[in-house]
Order: structure tokens, then C-alpha cells, then sequence
């Protein structure tokens, strides 16, 4: 049975691509001008936007609140590798199942 998504998960994907597209528009130069500008503390910024590395499908199971339940913030402070098998591995997907 489907748990519900989580609300800190879906928050901290938000931000993260919002945070992104700041980036992106120039509208902000890096990580921590946004958080001197928005008052956030930079390193929740700069963990929060590894979000948006992220494997498509990893990011599809938070929507759809699939993700292993050992998938949390938590997870986020580490260093998330750059390729998605990896990610899988590391952050305990599997999405075959």
C-alpha cells in the first residue's frame, strides 16, 4: 500500500528547483547568494540543490512518495554522485520492484 508523499521531501524538491532556476535566470550567481539574499543558511541551500541532480525517476518516486523509507533529508547532506546507478545504489532505490 502507497504511503503518503513526504512533505519534507516535496518541500526541500521545490526549493531545489526553484533555487535552480534562480540560478539559471542569473536572477542569483551561486548557492550562497541566494541564501544571503532569501536569509537561508547557505549549507541548506547547497545540500538542498543537489536535489536537482538527481536521477528523473528518483525524483518521480518522492512525487509519487515511493522512495525507500530510508531516503530523507538525511540523505541529502551526502555527497550524491553524479551518475544514477550510483545514486540508486547509494541512496537505497530500487526502482524495479
Amino acid at each position: 500500500m502507497p504511503r503518503p508523499a513526504d512533505s519534507a521531501l516535496l518541500l526541500a524538491r521545490e526549493r531545489a528547483f526553484y533555487w535552480q532556476r534562480l540560478l539559471e535566470e542569473q536572477e542569483y550567481e551561486s548557492a550562497d547568494a541566494i541564501a544571503a539574499g532569501l536569509g537561508v543558511d547557505r549549507t541548506v541551500v547547497k545540500e538542498t540543490l543537489r536535489f536537482t541532480l538527481l536521477a528523473p525517476d528518483i525524483v518521480q518516486a518522492v512525487l509519487e512518495g515511493k522512495q525507500p523509507g530510508t531516503f530523507t533529508l538525511q540523505a541529502l547532506k551526502r555527497r550524491v554522485p553524479m551518475d544514477w546507478e550510483e545514486q540508486r545504489a547509494l541512496l537505497g532505490f530500487n526502482l524495479a520492484d
